[in-house]
């Protein structure tokens, strides 16, 4: 049985975190790996299988900041090596940028390296001239020791290979997985009793993600207007984020508040999106919108602005689901507007996503992802 070191910075809340608890639970892991799990954190939310060897790396914690982590990567690259020359393994697999470079810094003995890259590397620092030009200096010198790389998407790989000087060859895609089945039990769900009027007393429209600028959610809101000229519905906004209050604001200023509804992070967002009538994901850019993916399993039809990178690959070029332009307000007035006006097409669209959805399985994307650790040249 062939060794497996799975290094990711931590398995707290996310979309990568997910994706990796996915892939570690998955039958042909535990079946054909022999599976040591490093973490860089003590942030465990995911459940795991039984029969995988768990290694912390240190004690931080949910309030550890950036410079708490930065202080100890010393200590973390000096755990991963000795975990290495312990264990002796086959392929040591990482996701994230930080469990990546550790990963590439540590190579021990004869295993294959693969790292796995799961933002627009453009986009990740863009905020910051030093951050972006540390960063990019990193992941030249590093990234091309690697024997493979595996992005979570076709525009995640195209931004990284102008971005970095790579082989193309050992730089391939291997989309997230998805609990396709579990997310459409928990969609069966009932809503619970004081969202229950909220749900029922008009169509709504809603949007799953952190309130943040990469998600776009003041594009949605100040699309609304336009939208309630012609619609009686609701906006339900589920998440959590530092735009909460000015995003409320420009609901208020808008004359729209009663209309915008702000309902937090929820446990189970799946109960909500399968009883909306079409859910919107205004992103300026993603690496691969998990929202997406899984309000299209739920059966209900999308409509997603056509960002770098993800939706498009999910939606095939509008097959799938209506694309709106980036940052344009207008433009997704109108379509949300003619996907609501057209029930025919409601009920097109919501059979076209429950088909989609079913590509991203996880047993599907676990024996691909299967497949490219073991077949590296």
């Amino acid at each position: 049985m062939k060794k497996l070191i799975f290094t990711i910075n931590a398995l707290g809340g996310g979309g990568a975190e997910r994706a990796a608890s996915i892939l570690l639970g998955s039958e042909i892991f535990r079946r054909e790996f022999e599976t040591h799990l490093i973490l860089l954190e003590n942030k465990i939310k995911y459940e795991l299988p039984d029969g995988i060897f768990i290694h912390i790396a240190t004690k931080l914690g949910e309030s550890a900041g950036s410079a708490d982590k930065a202080a100890l990567l010393p200590k973390m690259v000096a755990f991963v090596r000795r975990m290495k020359l312990a264990i002796q393994p086959d392929i040591s697999l990482s996701f994230l940028t930080r469990s990546n470079i550790l990963n590439i810094l540590t190579k021990t003995g004869q295993e294959r390296i693969v790292i796995s890259e799961r933002n627009n590397p453009e986009r990740t620092y863009s905020g910051s001239l030093l951050k972006s030009f540390i960063h990019k200096k990193l992941l030249s010198r590093l990234y091309p020791r690697a024997d493979k790389i595996i992005t979570v998407s076709g525009g995640v790989r195209d931004a990284l290979l102008s971005y970095v000087k790579l082989d193309p060859d050992r730089v391939v895609t291997v989309h997230n997985p998805y609990d396709i089945d579990k997310i459409r039990s928990l969609a069966n769900e009932e809503i619970d009793d004081d969202m229950k009027s909220l749900f029922s007393d008009s169509p709504v429209i809603i949007s799953v993600g952190r309130l943040i600028e990469q998600k776009g959610q003041d594009t949605l809101i100040s699309a609304m207007p336009s939208v309630l000229k012609n619609h009686k519905v609701n906006l339900v906004i589920i998440g959590e984020g530092e735009k909460n209050n000015s995003l409320k604001k420009m609901a208020e200023d808008l004359k729209i508040a009663d209309r915008v509804h702000f309902i937090g992070w929820k446990k189970n967002p799946f109960k909500y999106i399968s009883h909306s009538s079409l859910f919107v994901l205004p992103s300026r850019w993603e690496g691969f919108p998990n929202a997406l993916v899984e309000a299209m399993a739920c059966g209900c039809p999308v409509i997603a602005s056509d960002c770098a990178s993800g939706p498009s690959e999910i939606l095939e070029d509008n097959r799938y689901g209506i694309l709106s332009e980036v940052d344009n307000p207008e433009d997704l007035a109108a379509k949300i507007s003619e996907m609501l006006g057209n029930e025919d097409n409601l009920k097109k669209f919501s059979e076209l996503a429950k088909k989609r959805a079913d590509d991203f399985q996880k047993d599907k994307i676990a024996d691909k992802m299967f497949e490219e650790l073991v077949g590296i040249g």
